[in-house]
């Protein structure tokens, strides 16, 4: 039996590492925190850092939503370097500016929404970093 779209109320996909390179936004903004912070370690380090972190995070709690897994990773990142948790960083940190600049740059529906199920949260994001 074919499927057809009308036999669905939504469909979702994951943008995220599919549709979106995040890996050097992850890279600079810990690049930039490192300089702030004094701590001094290879992108490949703090690449390998936050993926150990994240698979740790998504592991034990597969349901968070994903700008709580970054809040979570950089917290953890912030302990491995013994550096102290800085809240507003840990809030830039969990906006990911790659996945707004990527969710931007797909195609406009008709009313503003690049998906019939974009979020409100989703544009406000796309302004801040627009």
């Amino acid at each position: 039996m074919p499927l057809r779209l009308s036999d669905f109320d939504a469909v979702t996909f994951d943008v995220y590492g599919t549709l979106i390179d995040w890996e050097p936004s992850i890279i600079d903004f810990l690049r930039d925190w490192a300089g702030r912070n004094g701590v001094s370690s290879s992108e490949e380090d703090f690449l390998m850092a936050f993926d150990r972190a994240r698979a740790d995070t998504q592991q034990a709690r597969p349901a968070y939503p994903y700008p709580e897994i970054l809040r979570r990773c950089f917290d953890r990142i912030c302990r491995e370097y013994g550096v102290a948790i800085d809240r507003r960083e840990r809030e830039q940190f969990a906006l990911t500016p790659s996945s707004v600049a990527g969710l931007s740059r797909q195609p406009r529906r008709p009313g503003g929404a690049s998906s019939p199920c974009e979020s409100r949260r989703t544009e406000q994001y796309r302004q801040r970093f627009a």
